[in-house]
């Protein structure tokens, strides 16, 4: 039995994007990037899970932590107490200025170390418009044993983030005017879904379409198709491609609606003229600059379907094979949201009426493009 892995990351309707500055200057940039991790510049922070539920708790926490700042950095002689309950729980009680920044501090060190969620995406500008955004996963939740020694504070320990990170190299300058004033807000973190009821927003969709080749969410899904090997002096393995694309979504939408028999009984003009609906794609784009890519969103989960189809169809699996005897994972896993399961079943539906015929002949113009643009997908045969 062969199997196929569809790497699609499913993205939960209560999922949020951080924007985090990476302390004072951008100064701990490059330990965000090279350590897998984000954090506050508190030092001597040494905190529980529980610390977070009280504010009366966090402000001591914050107030020690400023005195072993101010320690380290030569603004006092005094060696700080690293007992907090050595020190007030109450609101700050001096000019209102400082008050309303102790205040956002508490806010940050509750929104990084207890509200942020596994899963989540954060974002990390670096200085200047041309520097690479780092984004990333929060890989785990709130550990006291996840530290990091800062040199700035004379290697005095700081409470970390675990981050895996998917892209460092898109600049701060190519995204829309609406995430570039998030990320650079006066807050150190800020939730770019504040006040939005749903993960759908324009914001939120522009990440995710940069940040993951195959996702779906809210019944949307995106699918990408990789051409590293595309020469701009000859467009046929785009079209090719394109074309193909088009044929399976519109499939897919043959076997939604039970049509699957009579999709397979048309041309490949023909089934994309009669099933082919361009209201229902978000988006289908070109970038061949390098790597080379066709990306698509759909408003539905047929990319999904699409992207599996085709790389079946790039494999040397049999007919029977990639019929009667196809696995389907995602992450190595099992599928466990319904919306996949179903888009796999469509698949087997449409292959069964297609033929070993049909499936040659889609089989043929996907080496087709493979050869001339270097198609491929995500999609990998894990056995």
């Amino acid at each position: 039995m062969a199997t196929f892995d569809l790497t699609t990351r499913v993205i939960p309707d209560d999922h949020s994007i951080w924007a985090l500055h990476s302390g004072r200057r951008k100064r701990q940039y490059s330990n965000f990037n090279e350590f897998n991790c984000v954090f506050l510049e508190v030092p001597g922070f040494s905190a529980t899970p529980s610390t977070f539920d009280s504010i009366e708790t966090i402000r001591q926490h914050l107030r020690m932590s400023d005195s072993v700042k101010q320690y380290c950095e030569g603004r006092t002689d005094t060696p700080p107490s690293y007992n907090p309950n050595t020190y007030g729980s109450g609101p700050a009680n001096r000019e209102i200025a400082r008050e309303r920044g102790f205040n956002s501090a508490i806010g940050n060190v509750r929104s990084l170390y207890k509200e942020a969620k596994v899963g989540d995406l954060v974002m990390v500008p670096g200085v200047g418009q041309y520097a690479g955004v780092l984004i990333g996963e929060f890989t785990s939740e709130f550990s006291p044993r996840d530290e990091i020694r800062v040199v700035q504070f004379d290697e005095e320990s700081v409470p970390i983030r675990k981050v895996k990170w998917i892209s460092k190299s898109i600049e701060k300058r190519r995204f829309s005017r609406a995430i570039s004033r998030g990320l650079e807000n006066r807050h150190a973190i800020i939730n770019l879904n504040e006040g939005v009821n749903s993960s759908l927003n324009d914001i939120s969709m522009e990440v995710y379409q940069r940040v993951y080749d195959n996702f779906t969410i809210a019944g949307r899904s995106k699918a990408t198709f990789f051409g590293e090997r595309y020469n701009s002096r000859d467009p046929e393995g785009i079209i090719a491609s394109a074309t193909i694309i088009k044929y399976f979504y519109s499939a897919y939408l043959a076997a939604e609606l039970g049509r699957q028999q009579e999709f397979a009984n048309l041309s490949y003009e023909r089934a994309i003229a009669e099933f082919y609906d361009p209201a229902a794609v978000q988006d289908f784009s070109f970038n061949f600059n390098s790597p080379g890519a066709i990306k698509v969103a759909i408003n539905t989960m047929g990319a999904v379907f699409v992207v599996l189809v085709i790389a079946v169809a790039l494999d040397n699996i049999s007919f029977s094979e990639a019929t009667n005897n196809l696995n389907v994972t995602n992450g190595g896993g099992t599928i466990e949201l319904p919306e996949l399961r179903q888009s796999c079943d469509l698949y087997r539906g449409i292959m069964q009426s297609i033929g070993e015929e049909g499936f040659e002949k889609v089989r043929t113009e996907c080496m087709s493009a493979r050869s001339t643009i270097g198609l491929d997908t995500p999609v990998r045969r894990t056995e």
